[in-house]
């Protein structure tokens, strides 16, 4: 009864006003009813601005970087980052963003319009860099990322963190 009741509260009570107000403004162009002939997916898209309309180019992550902590935007490590970034998927992108933000999606904007924005520091580990996975500080926007010894290795742990990872709170 009690994660019914918070989820209600969650789900319905705490957006109830907002929900609402969408709904009006929204009625204000067109019926809301209008809507239902589209699925959920179709209605995201359609929100958010279309399917791929995100830049992923390197120039653009690397100009949107806040490097800290051990790293300048000279670092093998940000470029490799970058690089890195720059090549991953769809699904990769998503994965990415839901970890390093919580959302799955870049804002209407793209990077530069993260806020915070995206930094990244040098995690500080004991031991080999290579075995640490990168983590994250979601809220913050806060990528903290072990001194890789090459791209590969750099690629292999982010993947492995950014799919192994969701869902998962550390404090670190």
């Amino acid at each position: 009864e009690y994660i019914d009741l918070v989820c209600e509260h969650m789900l319905d009570l705490d957006v109830r006003e907002q929900v609402n107000e969408l709904r009006r403004g929204l009625g204000e162009v067109l019926p809301v009813e209008a809507l239902l002939v589209f699925s959920p997916d179709e209605l995201q898209s359609m929100f958010s601005g279309g399917g791929n309309t995100e830049n992923w180019e390197k120039d653009v992550i690397a100009r949107h970087i806040l490097c800290k902590h051990g790293y300048d935007s000279n670092s093998p490590q940000i470029r490799d980052l970058v690089v890195v970034l720059s090549e991953l998927d769809q699904t990769g992108r998503r994965l990415f963003m839901q970890f390093l933000t919580g959302s799955p999606r870049l804002p209407i904007g793209g990077f530069g319009e993260l806020r915070p924005r995206l930094t990244v520091v040098r995690k500080n580990v004991s031991g080999p860099a290579d075995d640490v996975l990168p983590s994250c500080s979601t809220c913050q926007v806060y990528l903290k990322l072990p001194p890789y010894s090459s791209r590969a290795v750099l690629e292999r742990r982010l993947k492995q963190a950014i799919q192994e990872g969701q869902g998962h709170f550390a404090l670190d």
